[in-house]
């Protein structure tokens, strides 16, 4: 027989999740019940810390899920850890913290069972360890927050049960040491040339400038490409009591946005500059006049232009004398 542990004081020892009505041994096998036991070491790591973070509010352990519907004496394998519940003036805070992301079917019926239990209205999140296998699939992103120096975020592919997560209005932060990663979306896509606009820059720096991405925030949007990663403190996260405050985390967020914008405005308006200069006719040549780039000797101009006997008809060769005189 099985019983849930609805909680265990912040002084209290390790138990397991389950006790048996009789004496005999546990059937799981040794290395069930190793699994059993760093489950629960890893939660009870995170509430402890987050005791330390919050002082005075109020922070337990629960199974959200029923345990006793399951066979008597047994843990089934995809069994999650106690989640720990933070009672907060805004309703409880769920949080989960397993050494690694069950199946999507597993995680949806917990995320069922934290809704039946706590209601719609409380925040579940979940706080995952980094999957190397996971974080090395994707590149890394070069950004440059507004206000801010520039930052290399770490990107990387969600899981099916990520998205599931987030679809159901949950939080999905990695927690790395003292350091959360706090997800965006990274959506990217390549400019169309508008009326009046010319992509095709010869200049090497802009080759690349119609291949670009815009960020979808707080939560990444579902049809993201691929989740950049924010860094925050955790201490910058449980600033707020008995909530968790993405405040630093947005902030950051609106600044690549701002940034992003100023870009698309940027590299437009050097699509239409170009478009301009290479659709702009060329002036009409000028024509030359007769004798032009010819050199007038000094006094000539004044002597061809008084010449009186000429306009009256007279003959040239009269003043040729003169002007040689």
């Amino acid at each position: 027989m099985t019983a849930p542990l609805r909680a265990i004081k912040p002084d209290a020892k390790q138990v397991p999740h389950f006790r048996h009505e009789s004496s005999r041994e546990c059937p799981a096998s040794a290395e069930r019940q190793r699994e059993i036991a760093l489950d629960d070491q890893v939660v009870i790591d995170l509430r402890d810390l987050l005791l330390r973070a919050w002082p005075g509010a109020t922070v337990c352990l629960d199974l959200p899920e029923d345990p006793g519907s399951q066979e008597p004496g047994r843990v089934p394998p995809g069994w999650m850890p106690p989640a720990i519940v933070v009672s907060g003036p805004d309703g409880p805070v769920v949080i989960e913290r397993p050494r690694k992301l069950p199946d999507p079917e597993q995680t949806q019926r917990r995320l069922h069972a934290v809704r039946a239990r706590y209601g719609s209205g409380a925040r579940h999140v979940w706080f995952l360890a980094k999957d190397p296998l996971q974080f090395a699939k994707c590149g890394k992103l070069h950004v440059a927050p507004r206000g801010h120096d520039r930052d290399v975020h770490v990107t990387v592919a969600p899981t099916e049960q990520q998205l599931a997560i987030i679809a159901a209005g949950g939080g999905v932060y990695w927690l790395d040491g003292q350091q959360v990663l706090i997800p965006y979306g990274v959506h990217g896509f390549t400019h169309t040339p508008r009326d009046n606009e010319d992509w095709n820059f010869t200049d090497w720096r802009r080759g690349h400038w119609h291949k670009v991405w815009h960020i979808s925030h707080p939560l990444p949007a579902p049809d993201a490409t691929r989740w950049g990663l924010a860094p925050l403190s955790l201490h910058q996260m449980t600033s707020t009591k008995a909530s968790f405050s993405l405040n630093e985390a947005r902030d950051l967020m609106q600044r690549l946005e701002d940034v992003q914008r100023a870009r698309g405005r940027r590299r437009r308006a050097d699509a239409r500059e170009l478009y301009t200069t290479r659709h702009t006719p060329a002036p009409p040549a000028v024509a030359e006049t007769p004798g032009a780039g010819q050199l007038i000797p000094p006094g000539a101009a004044g002597a061809a232009g008084h010449r009186p006997g000429a306009a009256r008809g007279s003959r040239p060769d009269r003043w040729s004398g003169a002007e040689r005189a």
